[in-house]
This record gives structure tokens, C-alpha cells and sequence, in this order.
């Protein structure tokens, strides 16, 4: 009797500890930065009415006006290329302001669809090319890289949704050259040490490429591996099998909504030391 009220005791005991609630800490701190917001619908409402207002006066009558907005740019771009611009330049605010606006009105009116892309590729080699001296550990220089690149593309993707077939699937940029070993890929040249970002084609990829306080088009990142004898190996982590070495063929057929080719740049200190550095990482 008494072992068993001693056993009781002590199961009340431990009850009555585990009843108390813990002490309350402190919560984590939270990022120091806020998520981007663009913050400005006013923008977007003005650009909706500018689309439906070119959409309205015709293609025939606004046309010739379009051309110089995108000459305009034109001329935007060939200044920016000129001097070594800081993250802060009114040109850059200028060639934002400007590429939303044509973009509203060239969709109405794709006609020169092509011509406006090579524009926006013209802003992003410019805005990457001045950003190399940029600290890029700055929150200002984040979000001004990600208003021009992202944003670039946002503008042009606006164009194919009125226009689809207006402007090739396959974009070239600025295409740095490279010593490594390359085959060619659906027409695309590929070196070994390349960087393959794509976006996967379901639900988790979209919250991956979404749950950012930069959002994105992108969800994942492989690196690719050219032999000497020109055979393409990707290498992938995957959620169900972990990572995987696939060929060219099999990445590929994984369904991708997007996908984007990158290279180091020659003139980065340890790629100009040593031009195979890509290949032996890969």
C-alpha cells in the first residue's frame, strides 16, 4: 500500500511539472530588411491605361510614336554605356520609367516586338555590366539590380502574353566566351561548368521560386559537366532522390517551365588565372 501510494505521488509529482508552462523566451529576431514591394499600383493602373488607350487609337496611328519610344530607349541604353554608372543615376530611374511605359504600349502594338527585346537585352547587359563595380552586399544595390533585371523581364513577358509567337523562346544575351569542353545543345552551346537555373513545373517549385523577399521565376540550380569528348552530364539535387548526375537529354525532359544558361565571366582574377577552373569545379 504504501509502495503504491509512494508511485502515486509521484506520478502527481511529474504531472504537476509538466503543467507548468514553460518560461516564456524571447522570439528570434527577424531579417533585418524588409521583403521587396514594388508599392506602386498607381504605376501599374497608369500603364493598364496607357495599353488600353494605344489598343484603342490603333496600331496605324500610334505606330510611328512607338518606334521613337523605343529609339528613345535605344538611346538610353548606348549612354549607359558609355560611363561607369552608379547604382543611384537618374538614368537608371529614367530607363525604368521609360521600358514600362513603351512596354504597355509595344504590347498593343507588337509589331516590333523583336526590336523592343533586343532593347531590354541591350538594359540588362548594361545595368550588369556598371553593377560589377557595385557593392552587391547593399540593399540598395539589390534592389535596384532586381527592379532592372526582373523587371526587364516582367516587361518583356507582358509583350509575349499579348503576342506569344511575336519574339523567339530563346534569348541570347551577352555570351561570354570560354576555353572549356562544349556541345551543343538544342542549339545552344554549352560549356562545361555552365549553370543551368530553371523552374521546375510544380507546386513546390513554385513556392521555391516565389518564397523570397526577392520573388523569382526560378526554382532550381544545376551545374553542367562536358567531357573531352563533348558528352553533357548535369548535376541536380532533387527533393524525392537527392542528387543526381543526368545527361542532357533526361535533365531536359524533367519538366521546366524556364530555364536559364550562366557563365563566369573571363575577366574574373581566378578565371583569368585559371580558364579551366569552371570545368575542374564541374
Amino acid at each position: 500500500m504504501i509502495t503504491f501510494l509512494k508511485g502515486t505521488g509521484l506520478i502527481l509529482a511529474l504531472f504537476v511539472l509538466l503543467a507548468i508552462p514553460a518560461r516564456q523566451s524571447d522570439p528570434p529576431a527577424g531579417p533585418a530588411d524588409q521583403a521587396f514591394v514594388w508599392n506602386q499600383d498607381d504605376v501599374w493602373q497608369h500603364l493598364e491605361g496607357l495599353f488600353q488607350e494605344t489598343r484603342k487609337e490603333g496600331c496605324d496611328l500610334v505606330g510611328s510614336s512607338i518606334r521613337d519610344s523605343v529609339i528613345s530607349l535605344e538611346d538610353g541604353v548606348a549612354e549607359a554605356n558609355l560611363a561607369d554608372i552608379d547604382v543611384n543615376s537618374s538614368l537608371l530611374d529614367s530607363l525604368e520609367t521609360n521600358l514600362f511605359k513603351t512596354a504597355a504600349r509595344v504590347a498593343a502594338c507588337p509589331e516590333i516586338a523583336n526590336q523592343f527585346a533586343v532593347v531590354v537585352s541591350g538594359i540588362r547587359e548594361a545595368v550588369k555590366s556598371s553593377s560589377v563595380s557595385w557593392d552587391i552586399t547593399s540593399n540598395e544595390t539589390r534592389r535596384r539590380l532586381y527592379r532592372l533585371l526582373y523587371g526587364s523581364r516582367t516587361a518583356l513577358e507582358e509583350v509575349l502574353a499579348q503576342a506569344p509567337d511575336s519574339v523567339g523562346a530563346l534569348q541570347l544575351y551577352d555570351v561570354p566566351t570560354a576555353t572549356t569542353p562544349s556541345a551543343v545543345v538544342q542549339g545552344v552551346r554549352i560549356h562545361s561548368g555552365d549553370i543551368l537555373v530553371s523552374r521546375g513545373g510544380y507546386p513546390t517549385s513554385a513556392l521555391i521560386s516565389r518564397g523570397s523577399d526577392f520573388p523569382g521565376n526560378f526554382s532550381h540550380v544545376a551545374l553542367a559537366h562536358v567531357s573531352e569528348a563533348g558528352e553533357v552530364s548535369v548535376i541536380e539535387a532533387h527533393i524525392e532522390v537527392g542528387v543526381t548526375v543526368a545527361s542532357a537529354e533526361k535533365y531536359l525532359a524533367d519538366k521546366k517551365l524556364r530555364l536559364m544558361v550562366l557563365r563566369l565571366r573571363k575577366d574574373i582574377p581566378q578565371i583569368m588565372e585559371n580558364p579551366d577552373l569552371p570545368h575542374q569545379a564541374a
